[in-house]
């Protein structure tokens, strides 16, 4: 009974299962071995049923929340902070560790804290943890995990009403930014509408591909209509290459099929490439996520439909 109220306790405070007294312990790790437990990190004990419905960014805030009883001095730092912030970046980033932020230099990391000294740091209390700022944070995630995130953080800060001055001061304070972030924040834009659109427009970049007019507005001659294009391409000789980013969710979450079966939402798909042919359209390059991962592939792809290359 005392282990089932630790988890059904933890479980409605959206967190794992941290501190517990011995005898629960040992408890908790006999159900370990048995398989219907998992400690995701030392200390910390979840249902694996449970565990294994969340996604990796809250399975992120159910350990921090924990360890934020354990711990409540500590500063999450890194991707614990736009987990708890909610700033788009690549799921494949986390690890085993996660980042605290000290402002003492003695203190050592270990196998699964990393952490990371700074002079000063301002916390915030973000969804029961302490985080640094929105703003510190994106830039955080701009400075140490490459030019594709970079893209990706800055254009959901940028959604989000913060603005590229801000983000370029926090990159100031931080310090030790390369080449590339400066760069993507050139091209960071909040007319990205989600983080999947970020990373395409940052892998086009990145592999040399024309940078594409991000949410042009089409309007139908014959109806009035009105449609955007995720990416648009206008060629020299005036022909109009459409870059459309398809994915699962748009037929199966609601909040974005408002309340249409999937056989409506497909007919809608149809009704808007006939609207786009309309509107002087040549061809519509059709793609997903998961074809960024491959940035080779991708780019043959969208070479092949006819989008060109970006001018030297």
């Amino acid at each position: 009974m005392e282990v089932e109220h630790a988890l059904d306790m933890a479980e409605q405070e959206r967190r794992c299962v941290v501190m517990p007294a011995h005898s629960l312990r040992c408890a908790l790790l006999r159900r370990v071995g048995a398989g219907d437990v998992m400690s995701p990190a030392r200390g910390l004990f979840v249902r694996r049923e449970y565990w294994e419905r969340l996604g990796a960014f809250e399975r992120n805030r159910h350990m921090t929340r924990a360890l934020n009883l354990q711990y409540p001095a500590w500063v999450f730092g890194g991707l614990e902070a736009a987990c708890a912030h909610r700033i788009d970046h690549d799921i494949s980033l986390h690890g085993n560790a996660l980042k605290v932020i000290v402002t003492k230099r003695r203190t050592q990391s270990s196998s699964w804290v990393v952490r990371e000294y700074r002079k000063e740091c301002t916390a915030v209390v973000v969804d029961g943890v302490r985080v640094p700022s929105f703003a510190c944070t994106v830039a955080e995630i701009m400075r140490d995990y490459g030019f594709v995130n970079a893209i990706i953080a800055a254009s959901c800060a940028l959604r989000r009403q913060v603005t590229k001055q801000q983000i370029a001061h926090e990159l100031r304070q931080l310090g030790d930014c390369e080449p590339y972030v400066w760069r993507a924040l050139e091209y960071a834009s909040p007319l990205c509408a989600n983080g999947g659109e970020a990373r395409a427009l940052a892998v086009m970049i990145e592999e040399g591909i024309e940078r594409p007019v991000l949410q042009h507005e089409f309007v139908d001659p014959d109806t009035g209509r009105r449609a955007y294009s995720d990416y648009l391409w206008i060629l020299p000789d005036g022909r109009l290459i459409v870059g459309e980013l398809d994915g699962r969710e748009k037929y199966v979450n609601p909040e974005m099929t408002g309340g249409r079966t999937v056989e409506e939402c497909v007919d809608d798909e149809r009704r808007r490439e006939h609207l786009l042919e309309r509107c002087g359209v040549s061809s519509i390059v059709r793609f997903r996520v998961r074809d960024t991962y491959n940035p080779a592939v991708f780019k043959r792809k969208l070479l092949a439909a006819g989008v060109p290359l970006a001018q030297q």
